[in-house]
């Protein structure tokens, strides 16, 4: 006759932290030398993400195909050259939006190869002029 056991398997988060119930669970804005860094926390990798700037000096990032904690976000306080931001949902993507008081130069979107986390970098300063 078999003894009945039951096992329990619990996810382990090394880190410490609560998982998520959203895939992008937060959006950190940091000033940097050379401009602005924004680092979407993901809870799982997510290809479809996109950044650019509009004509009218909005920085848009796009993220499709996952859940984004959109009062987390919208509670940011704008800062520096970020004079606004908007999220707007749609029925596949979210947007969020960051309006800019000045030019800036070329985005960049950075996967970081440690984590699910993506960086946008958002360039202010000609990185030439930066000392060293």
């Amino acid at each position: 006759m078999l003894a009945g056991f039951s096992i329990l398997l619990s996810t382990c988060n090394p880190a410490g932290r609560r998982a998520s119930a959203y895939d992008v669970s937060d959006l950190k804005i940091e000033q940097k030398d050379n401009g602005y860094l924004v680092e979407l926390v993901n809870s799982r990798d997510i290809a479809g993400i996109e950044a650019f700037i509009t004509q009218s000096n909005w920085l848009v990032i796009t993220v499709a195909d996952a859940s984004v904690d959109v009062g987390k976000v919208k509670m940011l306080k704008p800062f520096g050259i970020i004079q606004k931001i908007e999220v707007d949902e749609f029925a596949t993507a979210v947007q969020i939006s960051l309006k800019l008081s000045e030019k800036t130069g070329p985005v960049e979107i950075v996967r970081d190869p440690h984590s699910s986390n993506v960086y946008v970098s958002i360039f202010t300063k000609d990185l030439s002029r930066i000392k060293r």
